[in-house]
């Protein structure tokens, strides 16, 4: 509804068409109020001697005499309401005020002076600028609104500045007397017309600007004017009221603002989305002649008509594209316009803005879209008028849901500030909500700034709890309208368990929120809030595009082809979530099979699949209905695959498992839930923190994606304040930002490494492993160290468990030198492991792990070990020996074989140590479960195994002497998952040495 140049200026009849459409909040005869022509109001009529007067009717029946009836919580007694709600004159002749507001006729025409005469007998706009000014309290916006700065912004309008002095044919628009004298008898005139009737009428002298009274009945507050109906009949085409009835084409507001702003469209009926559609009329607007003479009012200047930028149609032969406008609508022009600003916006950049917006089928400026013919429950989402009452705090149950409305500009943007000379309006920066609460209550989202907005409507309207509470009711047979998780719900897939849209199973666990790089991690950096399209390339200033991580995506079908992150590997290594036998198609693909075999896995059941509302049928236990919830949820948002890919593989995957189906039908291949290693969302290094709602900081560096990122960047840790405030710190995975460095200022992927100088390894031992191997250890070098077990048993006589952490392989690989393990006085101990026969590729973290072609699986190739030269004809890791074969015993049992059967062997023996010598020099027995923290219980039952109700952390072993202590640390180190290929000489020393200290028989081993 833009333009910025000279040839359109919609901005002389805007300023106060919405006083009370907008800008006084809802009538109360559309909001539901009580009309009610109480005795209170009687008596204000009789006090003021106004009963002979034909307004107190209108009075009566308007939002000024009903104030008490809006629902605002506005204190009954308080001082500060009686200037504006109940008038000089109520209050004088009352002995005390009265508590019920009303806006009286001392209000607007002052005192009372004798029984007939009022100071002000005819208001201007100062006696309304008295209350509708920036003093306008806070507690009122949620019912109206843009109902403050009315006087400021009025007074900046040109409006404000309307001639005094007129000709008839100029005052019709310039000067309240003359439009209230000529607007009616000339509504739909055009230029010739207008010029005929008005040319011999008398000048309007030293008339008043276009204000209040201009726009609105002063009693009633109605609008001046009417709206257009017509009737089926009349129209000749069905209309949606019954039979007879009238269907209304044009808005009193829109007929209103252009009387003025002129505008001749051709209206027709739409069947599909049953509402009028717009566009210029072809016999006015198709010929230059007819246009020029005839046509609107202004014409030849163009100042005032809108017909070449609102909708679409041919203008001298030129097609116009115009936006999609619903001239029925009684906001019409006011979603777009401050109504008492008058404002035509000075951004430049506006008008481009909003052709996206008005051009764009289908999306939030379309108002023949289905999403926008709701009933009246759905005025929270689907109407863009009432949606910004919300944004002010209104409660949802008080909402206007009389007609369902586009979002449009002021649904999201304040509309009336000043710019920095406050000479002019601007399009003020997106409204923000403080928090946001998902549809399951579970999770309080914050520091989402103006993405809430679209979090308030795209996270759905259902979650688990509402399934689990339909199944609870124990219906026979369980309706699915019930629990519709409705539509595009965005948000809810984008935060994964945080907001629980989803059908999580018991016992499951499940990404959080997805992480992508922090440029394009939230709905209005990826998507161009104006049109709902993603910045797939060539993105606009301050936004990151598609194509520049990923590689040859120009169009959204292109975006199908992408995999996660953790599949950043050659597609035999990749995960094949649906078991059809390729892994290397994008994720969209492996989503899409997945789909179609739960839809079949239903139908299976008998479960009927609608295809449309509700969807299904015939649901009998209650798993199908979690799976049939899922399947819907996934189904209703269309970028599931890009929103939270491992979120939704989760939910599919589980409901299929549900369902008894955990292979592929047509492969036998297996589903997979879930990727691997840095990239499992589900797994306990990522989820351990759920329930606390933050990644504590001394955890961060490992287990938070930007807590490792922060640390590889600063060295330091990171602090809670830091972390991105709607996530804590909590991460599904590894995002590429975590070990890739990012732009400091824009926040864009650049896809160089963290460069980290060396390593300190908890030991205290420095070093600098030559490649970027240096990020692997800054984790996978566990949190303590033979050093901490010394420094234990120096400081104490008993002792608890000390952990070392997990994964710890760098430290073992250096051995001695990291003093990894507990070392034992008087013996010595393999150091750094340089694999010396090794390829020099293959001597680090990265050469192994990414094998030179970056393979994001971390996984090394069996491949590049199974060959003559090194270990010939294993098909496992725990195969790997010396070259051509096992040739040592070290654990005594008479068989030379790998590494890890050795280490097994001797951990056997080591915890057979542990427990004898606990019960027999301790006197309290013990026992070891490795899935359990802290690992070490007292066996109560002294049985040797660990019973479930021993393994809690209220039974851990807390008597360890230093003897015990050293061995238990060492049995559980020797237990870290390759430990045998990262130097089995120092993890079976330590093994060797720990059972020989606790008095074992060593005489059958072999100590490297």
């Amino acid at each position: 509804m833009f333009r910025f140049d000279r040839t359109i200026q919609i901005s002389v009849v805007l300023a106060a068409v919405a006083l009370l459409v907008a800008g006084c909040g809802s009538s109360l005869k559309e909001s539901g109020g009580d009309q009610t022509r109480g005795d209170a109001a009687q008596e204000i009529l009789s006090v003021f001697n106004c009963s002979c007067h034909t307004q107190q009717g209108t009075w009566l029946d308007s939002d000024h005499a009903n104030a008490e009836n809006i629902p605002a919580p506005t204190p009954t007694n308080d001082i500060n309401c009686f200037p504006c709600h109940t008038g000089t004159g109520y209050v004088g002749a009352m002995a005390e005020p009265d508590p019920r507001y009303f806006v009286d006729c001392a209000s607007c025409h002052g005192g009372l002076i004798d029984e007939h005469v009022w100071p002000f007998p005819q208001p201007t706009f100062f006696a309304c600028g008295q209350c509708h000014n920036s003093d306008f309290p806070a507690n009122h916006l949620p019912d109206a609104p843009l109902g403050g700065s009315i006087d400021e912004n009025y007074r900046l309008s040109e409006h404000f500045d309307s001639p005094q002095d007129d000709s008839a044919l100029c005052s019709r628009c310039h000067t309240d007397e003359g439009y209230l004298k000529y607007a009616e008898v000339t509504a739909g005139l055009g230029r010739s017309e207008l010029e005929d009737l008005l040319t011999a009428e008398p000048d309007i002298l030293n008339g008043n600007p276009v204000q209040c009274r201009t726009c609105h009945r002063s009693h009633s507050l109605d609008l001046v004017g009417q709206a257009k109906v017509v009737s089926e009949d009349s129209f000749g085409s069905p209309v949606s009221s019954p039979a007879g009835a009238t269907e209304r084409v044009f808005s009193a507001s829109f007929n209103l603002c252009t009387s003025c702003h002129q505008v001749f469209l051709q209206y027709t009926w739409d069947n599909d989305s049953e509402t009028f559609a717009y566009g210029l009329d072809p016999a006015i607007y198709g010929s230059p002649s007819v246009l020029g003479s005839d046509a609107e009012y202004h014409a030849g200047d163009l100042d005032l008509v809108i017909y070449d930028s609102h909708f679409p149609g041919t203008y001298n032969g030129t097609p116009v594209a115009g936006y999609n406008i619903n001239a029925a609508d009684e906001k019409a022009c006011v979603q777009c316009h401050d109504p008492h600003g008058a404002s035509k916006f000075d951004q430049a950049s506006i008008r481009d803005l909003v052709e996206e917006w008005g051009n764009t089928p289908g999306f939030h400026g379309d108002y023949m879209n289905w999403a926008y013919r709701q009933d009246v429950d759905c005025a929270r989402c689907h109407s863009g008028s009432e949606y910004i009452k919300l944004t002010a705090g209104q409660d949802p149950d008080k909402l206007d849901s009389n007609q369902a409305r586009v979002v449009a500009c002021y649904s999201c943007h304040p509309l009336t500030a000043l710019n920095d000379a406050e000479t002019a309006f601007s399009l003020g920066s997106r409204w923000t909500i403080d928090e946001f609460v998902f549809p399951s209550a579970l999770f309080t989202v914050e520091g989402l700034g103006d993405n809430a907005l679209c979090m308030n409507c795209h996270s759905g309207r259902r979650s688990k709890a509402d399934v689990d509470a339909a199944i609870a009711a124990g219906s026979s047979v369980l309706e699915f309208r019930e629990i519709n998780p409705h539509y595009r719900m965005a948000g809810a897939t984008l935060f994964g368990n945080f907001s629980q849209g989803g059908y999580e199973f018991d016992g499951k666990a499940y990404a959080s929120k997805f992480e992508h790089v922090a440029s394009n991690d939230l709905c209005v950096e990826c998507h161009n809030a104006h049109s709902g399209k993603l910045f797939i390339a060539d993105a606009p200033p301050g936004r990151v595009s598609c194509d520049t991580c990923h590689d040859g995506v120009a169009t959204v079908e292109d975006l199908r082809d992408i995999r996660v992150i953790g599949d950043l590997a050659p597609a035999s290594e990749a995960v094949d979530y649906d078991g059809d036998g390729d892994a290397g198609e994008g994720i969209f693909y492996e989503m899409e099979t997945l789909q179609e075999l739960l839809g079949d896995a239903l139908v299976a059941a008998e479960v009927e699949d609608l295809g449309r509302y509700p969807y299904f049928s015939n649901i009998t236990t209650a798993d199908q209905y979690r799976a049939a919830y899922n399947l819907q949820w996934v189904r209703s948002d269309p970028g599931h695959y890009a929103h939270n890919a491992a979120y939704v593989i989760e939910l599919m995957v589980d409901s299929l498992e549900a369902l008894g189906v955990t292979v592929n039908p047509d492969t036998s291949n297996p589903l997979h839930r879930d990727a691997e290693g840095h990239f499992n969302a589900a797994a306990e290094a990522f989820r351990y923190w759920d329930e606390d709602g933050v990644v504590q900081p001394t955890c961060s560096r490992c287990h938070a994606s930007e807590g490792a990122a922060y640390f590889f960047d600063t060295g330091d840790l990171i602090t809670e304040p830091e972390y991105t405030e709607y996530t804590k710190g909590i991460s599904a995975g590894f995002a590429c930002e975590t070990c890739h460095v990012v732009d400091s200022f824009s926040g864009a992927f650049e896809g160089d490494l963290w460069n980290v100088a060396d390593v300190t390894f908890p030991s205290g031992f420095v070093v600098d492993i030559g490649d970027e191997s240096n990020l692997c250890a800054q984790c996978h070098q566990g949190r303590e160290s033979g050093v901490s077990v010394a420094d234990r048993i120096a400081a104490a006589d008993t002792h608890t468990f000390i952990n070392r952490h997990y994964l710890a392989a760098a430290a073992i690989q250096y051995g001695s030198e990291a003093t990894a393990a507990f070392e034992y006085a008087g013996q010595l101990y393999a150091g750094y492991n340089t694999f010396e026969d090794h390829l020099a590729s293959q001597k680090t973290c990265l050469g192994c792990h990414m094998r030179g072609v970056e393979d994001h699986t971390f996984k090394p190739a069996l491949t590049d070990c199974d060959n003559a030269l090194c270990h010939a004809g294993i098909t496992d890791f725990d195969d790997i020996a010396e070259p051509g074969g096992p040739t040592t015993d070290y654990d005594g049992d008479g068989l030379a074989g790998s590494f890890q059967d050795e280490i097994d062997g001797m951990l056997a023996l080591l915890i057979l140590e542990i427990q004898d010598y606990a019960a027999t020099e301790l006197s309290e027995p013990i026992v070891y479960s490795p899935v359990n923290y802290p690992y070490f219980f007292n066996d109560t039952d002294a049985d040797g195994v660990g019973d479930p109700d021993e393994l809690s952390f209220g039974n851990r072993y807390s008597i360890f002497d230093d003897m015990l202590l050293a061995a238990a640390f060492n049995y559980h180190s020797g237990r870290d998952p390759c430990g045998h290929i990262h130097n089995y000489r120092y993890v079976i020393q330590t093994l060797y040495d720990s059972i020989e200290s606790l008095g074992g028989d060593v005489s059958a081993l072999t100590r490297p």
